[in-house]
């Protein structure tokens, strides 16, 4: 009786991950995030993409409620509450792009919106900067529930979104093993 020569376990599940799609293949789709490799057959990436699309959500939920409370400082002007305001549009927008996009320009926006959120909220807290022309000092040296819901968003949400980036940075068509095929002797698509 012959012996037939099957691949391991662990390279047909990842085969079966990365492999594109027929309709990829015979299209020449290259949209999706991990170029023409289907983002069903890649279910880390839409809990990445959902997750941060939530912690960016949350981040900008509570930064329009604090808003008018920081605002009565400068009625008129730029002011804290006006900040915040642009920093919930911001992340909302992120939060969108990552969740329909979810390709590396997305991730990256995404952390870019978290992360430096998270770095002012971790700098007015700890430093007592000036105000610089039209942007108010926003020194705050305390923690309070919403500053540390944001604080704890924000972060997941880089976390997140820099971990998104580089999956799909590593598995991006063209690169490595994806743009090959899992299996040995697989031709290239």
């Amino acid at each position: 009786m012959d012996q037939v020569d099957t691949p391991p376990i662990s390279e047909m599940i990842l085969h079966s991950m990365f492999a594109p799609t027929p309709d990829s293949v015979e299209s020449g789709d290259t949209s999706s995030p991990i170029g023409g490799l289907s983002v069903w057959q890649f279910p880390s990436l839409w809990v990445l993409r959902v997750g941060v699309a939530v912690a960016l959500v949350v981040s900008a939920v509570v930064h329009v409620q604090l808003a008018p409370g920081y605002q009565q400082a400068a009625p008129g002007g730029i002011g804290q509450g006006a900040l915040f305001l642009v920093q919930a549009g911001a992340a909302a927008l992120a939060a969108v792009f990552v969740l329909f996009k979810g390709s590396r320009t997305a991730f990256a926006a995404a952390a870019v919106v978290a992360l430096s959120s998270l770095a002012a909220v971790i700098l007015y807290r700890y430093v007592q900067v000036p105000a610089i022309g039209p942007l108010p000092s926003m020194y705050e040296p305390v923690w309070y529930t919403a500053k540390n819901i944001t604080a704890i968003a924000e972060a997941a949400a880089g976390a997140m979104a820099v971990a998104g980036y580089t999956l799909l940075q590593k598995h991006r068509l063209g690169s490595g093993t994806a743009a090959r095929g899992w299996r040995r002797g697989a031709s290239a698509v």
